[in-house]
């Protein structure tokens, strides 16, 4: 009875090793496959006010000259880089200068001039402005009416 099992074992040994010789290996590659996907994502751009730019309770420079420092906040969204645009409508009796209360450089940007801008990167944006109101001639500030003050924004990419 042992030599039974013994041969059993050993046929079944035998078989395992001669049929694992048989199990077929591809050294080149037999079906190959790709696919490009392009995918186009819209731009998106949003702007919010958060805090309209005021011009009450100005700092006077001068009789020519009123500044005042946390104007007002816009928040970009944006998926893109971008470019903001803020422009005086119709106020030739005034300057109007903008810069950003963070600017390290404190540069004012003139915000009748079409060049003057303000950029950023894509993502979540906080704008915080200071505002500088001057006159352009000879005549002083208080006899201007500084509240009918009116600024256009454009946000582009």
């Amino acid at each position: 009875m042992t030599k039974k099992i013994y041969l059993l074992f050993l046929v079944f040994i035998l078989s395992v090793i001669v049929l694992s010789g048989n199990i077929v290996q591809a050294d080149n590659t037999l079906a190959q496959e790709s696919i490009e996907v392009n995918v186009r994502v819209p731009v998106m751009q949003k702007l919010e006010i958060i805090e309209p730019i005021s011009i009450e309770s100005l700092n006077t420079d001068s009789e020519q000259s009123l500044i005042k420092e946390n104007a007002g906040q816009i928040r970009v969204l944006s998926n893109t880089n971008w470019e903001l645009q803020i422009v005086d409508n119709n106020n030739p009796n005034l300057n109007i200068f903008l810069r950003l209360n963070n600017d390290t450089n404190n540069e004012w940007k003139q915000i009748s001039e079409v060049s003057s801008s303000f950029n950023g990167n894509q993502g979540k944006n906080d704008l915080s402005f200071d505002i500088k109101i001057e006159t352009t001639g000879s005549e002083d500030l208080s006899n201007i009416d500084i509240n009918q003050i009116q600024l256009s924004y454009t946000l582009t990419s």
